[in-house]
């Protein structure tokens, strides 16, 4: 009889469960925009009713398509896993109600903690335990933001959670943590892999070290699917839900086999730029560690909101319409040369905190096709910054493997190689993140003896571009001006 596996990812502004089979084949997906709301200058946030009714639209959705697809039965998925954006914080209360919106990964409302923090010492000392900045959307600032605030809130909080942890407690009623998202929060010893009572008391937040939930592994099983949640869902009662992960480490399995010379790059909202290390040294300051979901590694990251989501807006407003095939032969018309427009893909965010997005060097002879393809550029500019910052702490990496939206594009692939000057493999996977959720969860159900096991049997196919190095070096002169227009952002 044949088995699947459920995989749900909340992104940045979009939620989707997806049905895979156990060679890792796509087989339904569903997935509905949740929009994200912005009632004040720098708040994103995330109704709570609005998810809770697309989390049960996609589920069903996907489960209805399997079943008219391959007659699956509700009993026929094995295990469910979620993964999602990290950073951010989703609220329950002390009875698992809603208490206020959830606050998205793309927030800065506390900018000014972490200003203040970086000021008075609290940042550095910090540093020790997370061993990386803390950044104005993790949930220590926005803890103290909330206690500032809204107290109201912040004294009705009975469980903290990152996006798919949310999901879990939603099937299960189990409010549990998961390794790797939970050390990404700056609330986190990444030594000692434990929530640290210290930070809590440092941040001035020592109320809420009670409020985290138990932390478990990406493939641990962390509860059922309730009897509630099977009915709203059409998932089977008491199918069993593991812990899944960060989704930037799903990306990280969805990308295969990672070599010593390999740097993983995921192009979605965020711009993400990451390597597992045994080691969490690094040396530029913007340097993010957190943990890897194989349970021994560090991983390294590069990121910020910079990436492939600025091309949507692009297109509605350059293109007057969303036309993905549209934008890419526009692309094709131009070489490194071509086109002197540069784009600045901060649009959601800059790389050093918040922005705005520009073009530059434009003049009354530019065109809308020109500024189309500096948006292709500067995204792939932006992916250059981060992987420059990551080679100062390892400069054997050679390659970049890359997943998300420009993984699709062999154009958008040509430029990134042309850029950094490095090859790239593009990762024929869909639903990358789901995927790597998925791939947790035949580890837990004990259909895989381990994460590179499953990667390994479920991961997609693979494309490879190698730079033009003529093309590269035409793009020096780009790329110093996209790194001084970046220094006015910080």
């Amino acid at each position: 009889m044949k088995k699947y596996y459920l995989g749900i990812d909340v992104g940045g502004t979009n939620l989707k469960a997806c049905v895979f089979d156990e060679k890792g084949t796509l087989v339904a997906r569903k997935n509905v925009n949740t929009p994200v709301k912005a009632p004040f200058y720098g708040h994103y946030e995330r109704d709570m009713d609005v998810l809770d009714e697309s989390l049960r639209e996609v589920i069903k959705g996907a489960i209805d398509e399997a079943k008219e697809k391959e007659d699956l039965k509700p009993e026929d998925i094995l295990c469910v896993a979620a993964t999602g954006h990290g950073k951010g914080i989703y609220l329950a209360g002390k009875n698992g109600e809603h208490i206020r919106p959830a606050i998205a990964s793309t927030d800065f409302r506390a900018e000014e903690i972490v200003r203040r923090w970086e000021n008075d010492g609290t940042a550095q000392k910090a540093r020790k335990t997370i061993l990386g900045p803390i950044v104005a959307c993790q949930p220590a600032p926005l803890l103290l933001w909330l206690k500032e605030n809204e107290k109201d809130s912040y004294d009705r909080i009975g469980h903290i959670f990152e996006a798919k942890d949310y999901v879990r407690f939603y099937l299960t009623g189990e409010a549990i943590a998961e390794e790797s998202d939970s050390s990404g929060t700056a609330l986190m010893d990444l030594k000692k892999r434990a929530f640290s009572k210290e930070l809590f008391d440092l941040y001035g937040i020592p109320e809420m070290f009670d409020k985290m939930p138990p932390v478990k592994k990406c493939s641990d099983i962390c509860g059922y699917v309730s009897e509630e949640a099977a009915a709203r869902t059409g998932l089977s009662k008491g199918t069993p839900v593991a812990g899944g992960m960060f989704d930037i480490d799903s990306c990280a399995l969805s990308c295969g086999k990672l070599e010593d010379e390999d740097i993983c790059v995921v192009t979605g909202t965020w711009s993400i730029n990451e390597y597992p290390s045994k080691s969490p040294k690094t040396k530029a300051a913007s340097t993010k560690v957190s943990l890897y979901c194989d349970g021994k590694s560090y991983l390294v990251e590069e990121s910020s909101p910079t990436s492939a989501g600025n091309l949507e807006w692009s297109m509605e407003t350059i293109l007057g319409e969303k036309s993905y095939e549209k934008a890419e032969n526009i692309a094709k018309k131009f070489k490194a040369d071509g086109c002197r427009a540069v784009f600045l893909p901060f649009l959601y965010g800059s790389m050093d905190g918040y922005g705005e997005g520009t073009f530059a060097r434009i003049t009354t002879e530019t065109t809308k096709e020109e500024l189309l393809r500096a948006v292709f550029e500067g995204v792939a500019m932006s992916h250059r910054a981060h992987i420059e910052r990551l080679l100062q702490s390892d400069s054997g990496k050679k390659r970049l493997r890359i997943t998300g939206g420009a993984a699709r594009s062999d154009i958008w692939m040509q430029i990134f190689a042309d850029v950094c000057g490095m090859t790239v493999v593009s990762v024929d996977t869909k639903e990358t993140g789901a995927l790597g959720a998925v791939m947790a969860a035949s580890v837990a159900v004990g259909r895989s003896k381990d994460l590179a096991e499953a990667s390994e049997k479920m991961s997609g196919e693979i494309r490879t571009f190698y730079p033009d190095m003529d093309e590269h070096v035409k793009y020096e002169e780009k790329f110093r001006l996209f790194k001084k227009l970046t220094e006015c952002y910080k």
